[in-house]
């Protein structure tokens, strides 16, 4: 009857186990474990966190956070979590958070058990096989870490959320709130920083994908800016993006599915087959020769100017110095004129 009260994290360990090796849990320990399920709090992080990680690589692991929920162990561990349930949301959502969050994951483990192939159109499946096997911190892959940022990626819903005259469900700035709030969770489960930043990442950025399938085409410029801001956890949130809009009702909308798969499809020929002519061109000019030639003071301005002159080359609008020379001395001038 103690065993647990020895060592809270037994009580994550138990079910991994049972993940592991197709167990039933017996009822007397399930008894145990429903009683013991508040010490989870206070059990040791760092371990807490190991056995945690090792539930949601399993191929079950959306199960096994179902059956954590029951024993009370996820909102002992994961009280964000726990905070989702019955915070509702407008159509095309059909669950309250908690159930859309779960969910997501289930789409995210599915595309990961299909190793990626329809996650672009069936492009670039090796690639991102490759990418998500890499281990960042001990045995914790970006492939685990990518269904982390998918529990993670609403966890601000609640303190957000929104309705206005109309009867509509907002939850204006999530993105931004989750990320502190996921930065916050991460580092009391003592992740380290290289897995916070790529989690983080994803959960300020997992919206940006759905944003760009809803246009025409995903233009050179809108590519950079995406990985600009994403970095390479950019090819993690086109994958929880296509998750995200999985998870939203009982049966997927085969036309935005399709769009988000062809959006991802785009943006990832970018990131591997132009790397240095879209996501990181080599710069033309430096901001010392900008302020040289176009008698500038230092300040953001000469920053804002020499973004301007990147976007402007990765669309093939400028090739050369005195391309960009050229760029920024008309576009003074025009700012000088308004």
């Amino acid at each position: 009857p103690t065993v647990f009260r020895d060592d809270p994290v037994r009580l994550l360990r138990a079910l991994r186990l049972i993940g592991e090796l197709g167990f039933a849990l017996e009822p007397r320990t399930e008894d145990w474990m429903r009683g013991d399920a508040p010490l989870m709090a206070y059990a040791s992080m760092e371990r807490a966190r190991d056995e945690f990680c090792k539930i949601l690589a399993q191929e079950n692991s959306v199960a096994s956070l179902r059956q954590m929920d029951d024993l009370g162990l996820l909102a002992a561990l994961l009280p964000e979590i726990d905070a989702l349930k019955s915070v509702t949301q407008s159509p095309p959502h059909v669950y309250d958070v908690f159930e859309h969050t779960l969910r997501v994951v289930d789409e995210l483990v599915k595309i990961q058990t299909r190793d990626y192939s329809d996650a672009a159109n069936g492009e670039f499946a090796a690639e991102l096989q490759s990418h998500f096997a890499k281990p960042v911190s001990a045995d914790h892959t970006r492939g685990m870490l990518l269904r982390l940022a998918a529990l993670l990626h609403d966890v601000a819903k609640p303190a957000t959320r929104s309705v206005d005259a109309e009867g509509n469900i907002h939850f204006y700035e999530h993105e931004r709130r989750g990320v502190e709030m996921s930065n916050a969770i991460m580092r009391r489960m003592r992740f380290s920083n290289d897995e916070i930043e790529i989690v983080t990442r994803a959960v300020r950025e997992h919206l940006r994908p759905a944003q760009l399938a809803r246009e025409s085409r995903v233009s050179n410029r809108a590519a950079y800016r995406f990985f600009r801001d994403a970095g390479d956890a950019g090819i993690d949130t086109c994958v929880l993006a296509l998750s995200d809009g999985r998870g939203k009702a009982s049966s997927v909308d085969a036309p935005s599915d399709a769009a988000q798969r062809a959006t991802n499809a785009a943006l990832l020929d970018r990131y591997f087959h132009a790397p240095e002519t879209v996501i990181a061109p080599p710069a033309l000019i430096d901001g010392r020769t900008l302020m040289s030639e176009l008698k500038m003071d230092a300040g953001p301005r000469v920053g804002e100017l020499l973004e301007a002159i990147r976007e402007a080359q990765v669309e093939g609008e400028i090739k050369t110095r005195e391309d960009a020379l050229a760029f920024a001395r008309k576009t003074r001038t025009e700012e000088r004129g308004r």
